[in-house]
């Protein structure tokens, strides 16, 4: 497989990860009584539609189609954690804390599909900055959400 097409899954592969985060952000937004959460993880949705947009816009500059995110073997998984951390969301007496705690999981997923991309020979192209800058935004929203999840009252834990 040639550098360019190489790239091109690669950045595939983010351009859905942001997807699912803007999914399962929206999703949290909908269950959440929390204003400010719901602001916040709305404001999340935003970064990630944005953050999808800027990698399509480099695909196409690499002659792939930024809308061919269907070939993605590894993010199977990721949708399956999704499909399971989304029933938790189902149940009536769910609380901050458990959305909290499966929005934490998923920017920790994401982190990871970051870091693994990050890997081998695309530091060496144009790219690196680009997908550096949007991991460290995606590490702050980790860190704001492990942050407010560890800020849950005692009363709050189940």
């Amino acid at each position: 497989m040639d550098h360019p097409q190489k790239y091109i899954e690669a950045l595939q592969r983010l351009v859905k990860t942001c997807e699912s985060a803007k999914e399962n952000y929206d999703y949290a937004s909908e269950h959440i009584k929390n204003d400010e959460l719901k602001t916040l993880f709305n404001k999340y949705a935003k970064q990630r539609v944005s953050f999808a947009s800027e990698l399509k816009d480099h695909i196409s500059k690499l002659g792939g189609n930024p809308n061919n995110t269907e070939n993605n073997e590894p993010l199977k998984a990721l949708n399956q954690l999704w499909a399971n951390l989304r029933s938790s969301f189902a149940n009536p007496n769910d609380d901050e804390k458990s959305i909290l705690q499966t929005i934490r999981v998923s920017e920790q997923s994401t982190l990871e599909t970051y870091d693994h991309e990050l890997q081998g020979d695309i530091l060496e192209t144009e790219l690196k900055p680009i997908i550096a800058n949007q991991r460290i935004e995606i590490s702050k929203a980790f860190q704001k959400m492990d942050k407010l999840y560890f800020e849950q009252s005692p009363q709050t834990r189940n």
